[in-house]
């Protein structure tokens, strides 16, 4: 019997018959957060062996990319007075990397305080906005 199975087997085995269901879904969560927490420990371990920028998103961008579900990453730093943020590293789709002007606005600072950076700074857990909007 694998660790997993003996860990949801304690788990079932630990719960009323009548929460069964409740059971699941609790293994499931829990198995959801071991995934993600497991992602974020090999992104950690990554990042700390990186020796050179270049290597950075060739090494984190697969990862990434599989835990949020999404082409483009873009890894910015603030200036030094935390007004402005600007591109480091990105990783975009290519219909983005063909859009005319793409490579002039990624040289380009971005306002830290506008509204939707500052709240998702300030923000403890994910925000979601919806660009058509």
């Amino acid at each position: 019997m694998t660790k997993r199975i003996k860990e949801e087997s304690a788990l079932q085995s630990a719960i009323n018959p009548e929460k069964k269901i409740l059971g699941k879904k609790l293994v499931r969560d829990l198995r959801e957060q071991l995934a993600e927490k497991e992602i974020l420990l090999s992104l950690n371990k990554d990042i700390a062996s990186i020796r050179e920028k270049k290597e950075l998103l060739k090494i984190i961008h697969p990862k990434l990319k599989g835990l949020f579900n999404t082409e483009d990453i873009f890894i910015c730093l603030f200036d030094k007075v935390n007004e402005t943020l600007d591109p480091f590293l990105r990783v975009g789709a290519k219909k983005r990397l063909d859009y005319p002007g793409y490579e002039e606005l990624m040289k380009s600072k971005f306002p830290a305080y506008d509204g939707f950076i500052d709240r998702i700074l300030q923000s403890e857990k994910p925000v979601i906005f919806d660009i058509d909007e």
